[in-house]
């Protein structure tokens, strides 16, 4: 947790972790939304992509008034919001950790970010969504409403102290054809 704080890393990238996403992912087309440092993306050999939202100063400011540092972006992280990378990279698997959800004002309490992802719209547009998070932080998540599979691993690590289990989660989308992205 220590590390993760003192280095702007939310989840780590362990050989557990990496052996399973290369098992799910297989020999299909896979990306990382949100890749933050892009170390998961390299370790799988897949594209990083990320909004990179704390390069601005706002956030910058923010995290310095935490006395905490920023996530320090990986130059294999190419400038992409989810969804653009999705649109150019056209993934049949996507995997993101711990990125914020949209914020929808018809669901306050659900929290989220205006900047954060729409993770329904990303489900439906790739074959499989695999989801790495915590389960206190990420509670409110509006996508748990779908079905999905939960794991909650011994193998998987994050900086949250919160006592409670971190995850992975896996939803189902829509069926993309490999040579032309679109639906099948």
């Amino acid at each position: 947790m220590l590390f993760g704080v003192r280095n702007g890393v939310y989840g780590l990238p362990t050989a557990e972790l990496c052996d399973f996403l290369r098992g799910r992912i297989g020999g299909r087309t896979a990306i990382e939304i949100g890749a933050g440092t892009g170390a998961l993306a390299r370790a799988l050999g897949i594209v990083a992509t990320d909004n990179r939202q704390q390069e601005g100063a706002a956030v910058r400011a923010h995290y310095q008034r935490l006395g905490q540092p920023t996530v320090p972006y990986g130059p294999n992280v190419e400038k992409l919001d989810a969804h653009r990378a999705v649109e150019r990279h056209r993934p049949q698997v996507v995997i993101a950790c711990w990125v914020t959800h949209r914020f929808d004002p018809k669901a306050p309490d659900a929290g989220g970010s205006e900047t954060g992802v729409d993770e329904a719209a990303i489900i439906a547009s790739c074959e499989e969504y695999i989801f790495i998070g915590n389960e206190h932080v990420h509670h409110y998540k509006p996508i748990w409403k779908l079905p999905h599979e939960k794991l909650t691993p011994s193998w998987l690590y994050s900086r949250a102290i919160n006592g409670t289990r971190d995850f992975i989660g896996i939803w189902r989308g829509g069926q993309r054809s490999p040579n032309t992205g679109t639906a099948a």
